[in-house]
């Protein structure tokens, strides 16, 4: 949904089936989101007008938000199964390297920051520090918690686009 307000057609199917490959997802949902789902979001936001510097703000924090969700999922053990980030020491680097990642040094953004435990990954429940720097699907865990927020506040500054007037039901 994101990207077609973002890029034009000629990019978005490439990308969009780059990811769905890249994730795994299987070939009639794969159909059904290049045929069917794209297209209708492609209709239902064609009435939108966003001029080229308008879009630079919800790039990056498309971006932004994009990167910590993808990092989410590399620690995630079936999606990816990079057998040297469900080890030991991949985890222990993981989890170092998430308030690195997290931090809003990267990219330009204005999503706030709701909470630097979230950002940190650290201090979110008992002996989290422990569990996430010795077993991947924690840290997947703490990352994907910062990852959601970023999407759920990134939908929200994309909604002020799509009014009644503007996108179809």
């Amino acid at each position: 949904s994101l990207l077609t307000l973002l890029f034009p057609q000629t990019v978005v199917e490439p990308a969009a089936a780059t990811l769905i490959d890249l994730f795994g997802i299987d070939s009639p949902t794969k159909h059904f989101i290049l045929h069917d789902y794209i297209p209708e979001v492609r209709g239902a936001f064609s009435s939108i007008e966003i001029t080229p510097g308008e879009r630079i703000d919800p790039l990056f924090s498309t971006i932004t938000t994009v990167k910590k969700l993808v990092y989410a999922f590399l620690f995630q053990e079936i999606t990816f199964n990079i057998q040297f980030l469900l080890s030991p020491l991949g985890t222990q680097l993981g989890a170092w390297f998430q308030p690195v990642l997290n931090a809003k040094a990267g990219l330009p953004s204005t999503l706030p920051q709701l909470s630097p435990r979230l950002s940190s990954g650290q201090g979110l429940y008992p002996e989290d520090t422990w569990c996430r720097s010795s077993q991947p699907h924690s840290l997947w865990h703490a990352q994907s918690a910062a990852g959601l927020i970023d999407f759920f506040l990134l939908w929200i500054k994309w909604s002020r686009y799509c009014t009644t007037e503007t996108c179809r039901e």
